[in-house]
């Protein structure tokens, strides 16, 4: 769904619409916002990396199901928005596989398709995309499923029966897929272009993890915190709106920029660079 296509009638009601207000999207595009701001658009490349991924992975996918299942599939199979050499392509889910390491954990990293708004809001973006992250081996893995056609959503008959082999597997995913609720939420903004003609990096880092305390996963504590931070920020200002405000126009703003990490902050979610 396009959150733009409820702007103009947000605007005439004078309400304010926060879309995507989560993690990922969320959190990602206001960091992406912020490194976007700080090079005045001039930004050659943007990625985009985010996960959350168990922290002592035993099933054999590596990975446990927090969210629906189908739509984790879907994930996996629509096809990744990017802007490649200023142009808006298409390329297929869980390409561009790259390895690397972030804060001393050795990660993969594939494209998915999470720019969403980004794609029309951080214009002039030579190259952008959102890719993924997962622990080693994950998607040679999903991509055998794939090639057996076992994420497909069209139906097939068994035995005159119709089934659709993805909801069966996202059945067998919520089944099997289980395992220590300790997680660890990763994300990783890097930007490269110019800041007062010179070239630059602009890099940001979150690695939450599980509360052992609370007994709250990572990924529903960085959801949860930003989403509230930004009802906060809409609480405090009256210069957000009415329309469609995506999270990357909050990073563009230095106060509220700095307002939003001070929030995550005292909650324990601690952004670096």
């Amino acid at each position: 769904d396009d959150p733009f296509s409820v702007d103009e009638e947000a605007k005439r009601a004078g309400v304010t619409i926060i879309p995507d207000a989560g993690v990922a999207p969320g959190l990602s595009n206001v960091l992406a916002g912020r490194a976007y701001a700080k090079m005045n658009g001039k930004v050659d490349e943007l990625t985009i990396y985010v996960g959350a991924i168990p922290e002592n992975p035993s099933n054999p996918l590596g990975y446990v199901v927090t969210w629906n299942p189908e739509d984790l599939i879907e994930e996996y199979t629509r096809p990744a928005r990017v802007i490649h050499e200023g142009v808006q392509k298409s390329f297929p889910a869980l390409s561009g596989l790259e390895n690397l390491s972030i804060k001393g954990l050795t990660l993969e990293a594939f494209r998915t398709d999470g720019l969403r708004t980004m794609l029309r809001t951080l214009k002039g973006v030579r190259n952008m995309e959102e890719k993924t992250l997962r622990w080693p081996g994950h998607v040679q893995k999903i991509l055998l499923l794939k090639e057996l056609g076992l994420l497909d959503f069209n139906p097939v008959k068994i035995n005159g029966q119709t089934v659709s082999p993805a909801k069966l597997t996202a059945k067998l995913f919520k089944e099997k897929l289980t395992g220590d609720p300790k997680d660890i939420l990763i994300m990783l903004i890097r930007a490269k272009g110019q800041i007062d003609e010179k070239q630059t990096e602009i890099k940001y880092v979150l690695i939450d993890r599980y509360d052992q305390t609370s007994g709250v996963t990572a990924l529903s504590r960085t959801t949860g915190y930003t989403a509230t931070g930004m009802f906060m920020l809409l609480s405090k200002y009256n210069t957000l709106g009415p329309g469609v405000i995506p999270p990357e126009i909050i990073g563009m703003d230095e106060h509220l920029f700095s307002d939003l990490v001070r929030w995550l902050e005292d909650h324990k979610i601690k952004i670096s660079d």
